[in-house]
């Protein structure tokens, strides 16, 4: 069942509504008490590439105090031939110190699979159980997978109720055929 292998994290359990948290510090926080720790990787789904270069910024400040970070990206704009090269590069082991987090804007939502992808990491929102359950399937790996992997919704996808509906009727109809 896939709620053995999948935690969904919403962002929600960490709304502080006192401006003087730095919501990247939550997010550190967050990423610690999860697990997230050094020769992992994940996919983090930003809505634009503005965005993504925006989280990319931050992407330092969110894995403080929990392990180096290499960085990787793949979007429309740039060229094909670098998408592949930057998706080579992410899909090589990652060494035990090393977080590896792959930005992506529209370009992992199908037909795309990675082994050994940890989690993913939503900056995305969407009302879409189609892209929802997409964006979540990169981490699923059911043939090799040992351990459990780790969604963080931070935009809370998980907690719309008409998604979190939707993508259950679809899991069931797909384990009607199992």
């Amino acid at each position: 069942m896939l709620y053995d292998i999948v935690q969904v994290i919403p962002y929600e359990d960490y709304t502080v509504y006192d401006y003087q948290i730095d919501a990247r510090k939550v997010l550190n926080k967050l990423l610690k008490e999860n697990g997230v720790k050094g020769g992992e990787k994940y996919i983090v789904f930003c809505s634009s590439i503005s965005e993504l270069e925006q989280k990319k910024k931050e992407a330092e400040e969110w894995f403080k105090g929990i392990g180096k970070i290499s960085i990787y990206q793949a979007h429309s704009k740039q060229n094909k031939n670098e998408n592949q090269n930057q998706i080579n590069d992410f899909s090589k082991p990652s060494d035990n110190n090393e977080i590896k987090l792959m930005f992506a804007v529209d370009i992992f939502n199908e037909g795309m699979h990675i082994n050994g992808v940890d989690g993913v990491i939503m900056t995305r929102h969407t009302t879409s159980p189609i892209i929802y359950l997409q964006q979540i399937g990169r981490a699923l790996s059911f043939s090799v997978r040992k351990k459990q992997i780790k969604i963080f919704d931070l935009v809370g996808n998980a907690t719309d109720i008409d998604v979190v509906y939707e993508l259950y009727k679809e899991l069931l109809h797909e384990a009607e055929k199992m």
